[in-house]
């Protein structure tokens, strides 16, 4: 081997042994969603949205109903305090008070009942008995239905106390007769329904249909 060629083979093998390899890398291409996959990941999100919404609608129904109901509950308790206590408007102590529901009106009312003088009737008389407060169904509730005994097509309804005597009065249609059981049966616009059962011992509970 000459000289020339022997140089040569030995600058080939330095060169090979100390020049830097460079590396070429390809960059991959973004990938984002496609549009079905964006469709299906919206189309979950409102089906979620919904179902919250949904049951966060149906609990507050719930809740502002039985409010509602234990709010009647309490006036009607009101009433039989007013009555053993006798909250007095006139000079005799001799009126009674009670609570007084219509079917067709959105309020209720609590009164003194005090017509006949010094013989009360345990029903409510509009412009002789005094109302000592009206209390409003409000956010679209009102009374379903009013019932004594097995009967819910009355449509007037007046509970009241006497003293000494707890127990409750129950009166239906501005009628003499007396009963043992009412109910006042409420309904929210969702269709969600409470009743406040009252018995003539004087005994109330708020109770689902």
């Amino acid at each position: 081997m000459n000289i020339k060629n022997e140089k040569k083979i030995i600058q080939e093998k330095l060169q090979r042994k100390f020049s830097l390899k460079v590396k070429s890398y390809k960059l991959k291409a973004n990938q984002g969603f496609s549009l079905i996959e964006l469709m299906v990941t919206i189309g979950i999100l409102v089906l979620v949205s919904g179902v919250v919404f949904f049951n966060h609608s149906q609990f507050n129904n719930h809740v502002i109903i039985e409010n509602l109901a234990y709010e009647i509950s309490l006036t009607i308790r009101q009433a039989q305090s007013y009555g053993l206590q006798v909250k007095q408007t006139n000079a005799s102590f001799t009126e009674g008070y009670g609570v007084y529901f219509d079917v067709s009106s959105n309020e209720f009312l609590i009164f003194a009942d005090i017509y006949p003088l010094n013989n009360p009737n345990s029903l409510y008389d509009s412009g002789s008995d005094q109302i000592i407060d009206r209390l409003r169904l409000t956010e679209g509730n009102k009374v379903n239905s009013l019932c004594v005994g097995v009967d819910c097509s009355i449509d007037n309804l007046s509970i009241s106390f006497l003293r000494p005597n707890p127990n409750a009065i129950i009166k239906a249609n501005l009628a003499s007769t007396e009963y043992d059981t009412a109910e006042i049966r409420i309904i929210s616009p969702k269709g969600i329904e409470k009743k406040i059962f009252v018995n003539r011992v004087g005994q109330i509970a708020v109770l689902s249909m």
